[in-house]
């Protein structure tokens, strides 16, 4: 397996997730936010090997003037080329708690380091 490189795992996120969350027409992508590739790799490899990763991307949209965001599941390879062609709509699993499509928060600016 290759060394995960993050910064182009986000590179392909951020062009593969938006389309994959099926936003209403009329809906202007805002930017991508998911979970860091290399912390999320497959750990079974009678699952998936070493170089597989499965992520949530949060898309955020305005539309009609609100902020919103959608959530999709991401899966990737960093030892493929492309590391990914498709996400799907996150959907929790019976039981599991919701974060139904809502108002986009804003976060907090960063803490300077001492």
């Amino acid at each position: 397996m290759k060394a995960p490189n993050d910064a182009e795992a986000f590179a392909t996120l951020g062009s593969v997730a938006p389309p994959a969350a099926r936003l209403q027409e009329g809906a202007r992508v805002q930017g991508t936010q998911c979970w860091t590739p290399s912390e999320h790799l497959f750990r079974d490899a009678a699952v998936a090997p070493p170089s597989v990763f499965r992520v949530i991307c949060r898309v955020h949209y305005e539309l009609s003037d609100a902020a919103r965001y959608t959530d999709v599941v991401c899966i990737g390879d960093f030892d493929k080329q492309p590391m990914l062609n498709d996400c799907y709509i996150w959907k929790p699993h019976l039981g599991d708690p919701t974060f139904d499509d809502g108002d986009s928060l804003a976060s907090p600016p960063p803490t300077p380091l001492p």
